[in-house]
C-alpha cells in the first residue's frame, strides 16, 4: 500500500513539474499594459492578452516552419526572460517582420524595462524614432524597408548599450549624426537613403571590427576615406551616382575599353578553353566594398542576424564534384545575407550578353536535416528585376547540379550592374542558421553578337579581344557618312593596337538591333558568293581574304 501512495505522490508531483515547465510565469501586469499600448501604436492585430506572451505555445510565438516548407515571410513574436533573479518572466524581444504594419514606432517601449531586442523589418511604418527610445538599454535594433523620413536623430547615440543598428532601405536624409559615444556598435547600416553632408571623421576612425555600411546615398564624394572592407562606400555619394565612371574610393580612369568580364564568385582563377575567369576569393563581411581589378568590384551589404559572422559566412565551398564541363565554376560560390552587387566598369558601349552560373552546394538533398532549406532570391541586370523568386534548387531539379541564366544588357555609360538581392523569402535556419540570401558560382559577360561575324573555321582558335578590336574598325569602316571613316593609316595602327579605337558616333544600342550587322553580313556574302568562296566573315582564317574600304569619298 505504501507503494502505492508513494508511486501516486510521484506522478502527481512530475505532472505538476512538467505544467510549470510548460506554463511560465506571466510578465508582470505594467509590462502586459506596455505591450497593449504597443499594439495601439504599431496598429499591431492578433495579440491575445488572455495567454501567456512568454509561453512559446501560445499565439505570441510564430514558430519555426516544418519540414519541407519555407519560413514565412512573416514573424510575430514575443520572447521573455525568465532567468532573472526575482522569480518572474520580463519581455525581453519584439519581433514584428512583414505584418504590413502601418503605424508609428511606439513610444511605450520605454515601460519594458529589459528589452533588449526590436525588429520591425518590412513593415508600413512612417515617421521617426522617438526621443524616448534614448533611455532604454536596446542592443538591437532593426527598422529596415519601410517609410520612415526625415534626420536620423542624434539622441540614438544615448543608447550606448547598442550593438546592431539597422535603418536601411527607408528615405531618412540629412547629416550622419554624431555617434561616437556607440563604441559597443559592431554593425550600422544606413543603406539606400538619401543622406548627403560629408561622411563623419568618427566613422572613418573606426577600427576594423567595425562594420559600417553607408551605400545607395548622396553623401560629399569628396569626403570619402581610402576604401575599407568594413565600411561600404559603394554608390555613398551623389556625385558618384551620377557621373559616368562613378567615382568611388579606389576608382580611375579605364586605360582602355574592354568587350568582356569573366568571374569565378568565391573561389580562384579558372581556365575553361580560351576563357580565363577571374579570382574572387576575398573573405567578404557584413559591410564590404572590393575593387577587384579594373574592369571589377563587388559590394556586399547584410547580417546573417541568426549567426555570427566568420571567414565562412560569405564563401561557400562544395562538399561534392558538379557535374558540368566546367566543374571548376562550381566548387565555390559567393554568398550574401541581403545584397550582393558586381559592379562591371571600363566595358565598351554596346549590347551584352550575361550569363550567370548556378549550383546548389550547400543544401543538400538526402535524407538528413541539411536537405530542408530552400533559397529563393531576386536577379537585377542594370537594375531591371530579370529573376524574381529564383530557386537554384528548383531550376536545377535538384543539389549539385548547373543551371544557367541568361540575359541581355545595354551598357551606355562603360558600365554594368548584376545585383543579387534577397527579399525576405526562403528559409533562414534550415539546413543552420545563417542559410539564405543570394548564391552564385560564376558570372560571364560578353559583348553581344558581334562575335557572329567571326569565321566558325576558326572555331576557339582566335584571340576573342583582337577579333572585336578588328569587327569594330570594320564598323567604322562602313560608317555611312563618308567623312567619319578612318583613313587607311589610322586603321593599321588601330588594327596593331597602337592607337585606341574611337566609339562609333551612333546610338549605344545600334548593336542591339542587329540591323547594322545584317547589313555587314549581306555585303560580305554578296563578296564572297562572287568569289565563290566557301565562308562569310569580316574576321576570316588565313585562307581567306577581307577588304576594309577607307576610302573618303562615297561607297
Amino acid at each position: 500500500m505504501f507503494r502505492v501512495v508513494l508511486l501516486f505522490v510521484l506522478v502527481i508531483y512530475m505532472r505538476i513539474k512538467v505544467q510549470s515547465q510548460a506554463e511560465p510565469p506571466l510578465p508582470p501586469d505594467s509590462e502586459l499594459d506596455a505591450l497593449s499600448e504597443i499594439s495601439k501604436e504599431l496598429g499591431k492585430e492578433g495579440w491575445n492578452f488572455s495567454e501567456n506572451p512568454c509561453n512559446k505555445m501560445s499565439s505570441w510565438f510564430t514558430p519555426s516552419s516544418p519540414p519541407n516548407v519555407a519560413d514565412a515571410l512573416s514573424n510575430s513574436s514575443v520572447t521573455c526572460n525568465c532567468s532573472i533573479l526575482n522569480g518572474k518572466c520580463h519581455v525581453d524581444a519584439i519581433y514584428l517582420r512583414g505584418q504590413d504594419l502601418v503605424g508609428l514606432l511606439p513610444r511605450s517601449i520605454t515601460k519594458l524595462p529589459y528589452l533588449k531586442t526590436i525588429d520591425l523589418t518590412r513593415n508600413y511604418l512612417n515617421g521617426t524614432i522617438p526621443r524616448e527610445w534614448a533611455s532604454t538599454n536596446l542592443e538591437y535594433v532593426s527598422v529596415s524597408v519601410n517609410r520612415f523620413s526625415g534626420p536620423i536623430p542624434d539622441y540614438l547615440g544615448n543608447i550606448t548599450t547598442l550593438r546592431y543598428l539597422d535603418l536601411s532601405f527607408n528615405r531618412l536624409e540629412g547629416n550622419i549624426p554624431n555617434f561616437e559615444s556607440l563604441l559597443k556598435m559592431d554593425y550600422m547600416y544606413l543603406t539606400s537613403n538619401l543622406l548627403t553632408g560629408d561622411i563623419p571623421e568618427w566613422m572613418k576612425r573606426r577600427e576594423s571590427r567595425y562594420y559600417i555600411d553607408i551605400s545607395y546615398n548622396n553623401l560629399s564624394e569628396s569626403s570619402q576615406p581610402p576604401s575599407s572592407n568594413t565600411l561600404n562606400l559603394f554608390q555613398s555619394s551623389s556625385e558618384g551616382n551620377k557621373l559616368e565612371n562613378d567615382n568611388r574610393p579606389m576608382m580611375s580612369s579605364c586605360s582602355k575599353d574592354y568587350y568582356s568580364v569573366h568571374i569565378n564568385c568565391g573561389g580562384g582563377a579558372v581556365v575553361d578553353g580560351d576563357i580565363v575567369y577571374d579570382a574572387d576569393q576575398d573573405q567578404g563581411g557584413p559591410a564590404t566594398y572590393l575593387r577587384a581589378c579594373e574592369t571589377w568590384e563587388t559590394s556586399n551589404t547584410g547580417f546573417f542576424w541568426d549567426t555570427s559572422p566568420s571567414a565562412s559566412s560569405f564563401i561557400a565551398n562544395g562538399v561534392s564534384i558538379v557535374r558540368a564541363n566546367n566543374s571548376e565554376l562550381y566548387t565555390d560560390a559567393r554568398l550574401s545575407p541581403l545584397s550582393l552587387t558586381y559592379y562591371l566598369r571600363c566595358l565598351a558601349n554596346g549590347t551584352y550578353s550575361v550569363t550567370l552560373y548556378f549550383a546548389e552546394i550547400v543544401i543538400r538533398d538526402n535524407r538528413s536535416f541539411y536537405s530542408l532549406g530552400r533559397r529563393i532570391f531576386d536577379i537585377y541586370v542594370q537594375e531591371k528585376r530579370e529573376f524574381k523568386n529564383f530557386n537554384i534548387e528548383n531550376e536545377a531539379k535538384g543539389v549539385d547540379k548547373p543551371v544557367i541564366k541568361t540575359a541581355k544588357a545595354v551598357v551606355s555609360n562603360k558600365t554594368l550592374t548584376i545585383r543579387f538581392h534577397w527579399a525576405g523569402k526562403g528559409t533562414t535556419a534550415a539546413p543552420a542558421r545563417g542559410t539564405y540570401g543570394p548564391l552564385i558560382s560564376a558570372i560571364s559577360v560578353e559583348s553581344g553578337n558581334l562575335m557572329e561575324l567571326v569565321d566558325p573555321r576558326l572555331g576557339t582558335e582566335f584571340n576573342k579581344e583582337e577579333a572585336i578590336r578588328m569587327t569594330n574598325v570594320a564598323l567604322l569602316c562602313t560608317n555611312p557618312s563618308p567623312a567619319l571613316r578612318p583613313i587607311m593609316s589610322a586603321v593599321v595602327s588601330m588594327l596593331e593596337g597602337k592607337t585606341h579605337v574611337p566609339e562609333l558616333i551612333l546610338d549605344p544600342t545600334i548593336f542591339g538591333d542587329g540591323s547594322r550587322l545584317s547589313a555587314l553580313r549581306n555585303q560580305c556574302n554578296q563578296i564572297l558568293l562572287q568569289s565563290k568562296s566557301g565562308s562569310c566573315s569580316l574576321i576570316q582564317s588565313s585562307d581567306a581574304h577581307a577588304t576594309c574600304s577607307t576610302s573618303s569619298g562615297s561607297a
